[in-house]
């Protein structure tokens, strides 16, 4: 299910509660819409992301076909939870997330803003994943939090 280059020294977190079977699939969506810009793949409330806590960072998780995606929540633009937000195949093929405050979209390989395509300034996080043969997710980070190093923790 591994879709990136993990040859880095990545950190892989295991997300505890979720499976990869608990994600709805957005290529097996039955409802789509075809607009000028992009293909919407299921607009229904039962499938949007899922939203994890992992090394003290909200993620959003998404799946499509056989790779896991995972992204800040947090769009950079004005906060909207973007686990909320649609999965969407722009024509060149790229897959998004559509924000569900004001309809940005993130490209979910590198982050990067699709749409409104003038703002290359509000490039969000994405991240790793693997799956295990159990279906457990794991979330790559180059590095622990800070957090985790401060004297106030208990762990």
């Amino acid at each position: 299910m591994e879709k990136y280059d993990v040859s880095n020294k990545s950190l892989f977190f295991p997300i505890e509660g979720i499976t990869e079977k608990d994600l709805s699939d957005w290529n097996q969506s039955l409802h789509k819409c075809k607009l000028k810009f992009a293909t919407i793949k299921n607009t229904s409330s039962d499938t949007k992301g899922a939203l994890v806590n992992c090394n003290e960072k909200s993620v959003a998780l998404f799946k499509h076909k056989d790779t896991i995606y995972a992204i800040d929540d947090k769009c950079p633009h004005s906060g909207g939870p973007l686990h909320m937000g649609d999965i969407e195949e722009m024509p060149n093929g790229t897959l998004c997330v559509r924000c569900p405050w004001h309809s940005w979209r993130f490209n979910l390989l590198d982050g990067s803003v699709v749409w409104p395509n003038t703002r290359e300034d509000k490039k969000t996080n994405v991240y790793h994943t693997k799956v295990d043969s159990n279906g457990t997710i794991s979330i790559a980070f180059t590095n622990f939090d800070e957090k985790y190093f401060k004297a106030e923790n208990d762990f």
